[in-house]
């Protein structure tokens, strides 16, 4: 079972998925760095086993971003 996208972002940040919003972003997320924003984006790689170029990669700055991103490819297969 795939597991949402709240849940992957709050375990990466180490925080409580009930509180993550789509308005998450680096400048609200403190341990949202570039070391964890790598560890996000391969952790939701895998788990929805598809491959993100790096413009999305860039821009996968905010949880709704990141949602919209995830959903373009996942409506694909």
């Amino acid at each position: 079972m795939v597991n949402s996208v709240e849940k992957i972002i709050s375990e990466v940040f180490e925080m409580d998925e009930k509180d993550l919003t789509d308005d998450h972003s680096p400048d609200s997320i403190e341990q949202w760095d570039s070391m964890n924003h790598l560890k996000l984006i391969t952790a939701i790689e895998d788990e929805y086993n598809i491959k993100f170029a790096m413009k999305e990669v860039q821009s996968m700055l905010s949880v709704i971003a990141i949602k919209e991103i995830i959903h373009k490819h996942t409506e694909q297969t």
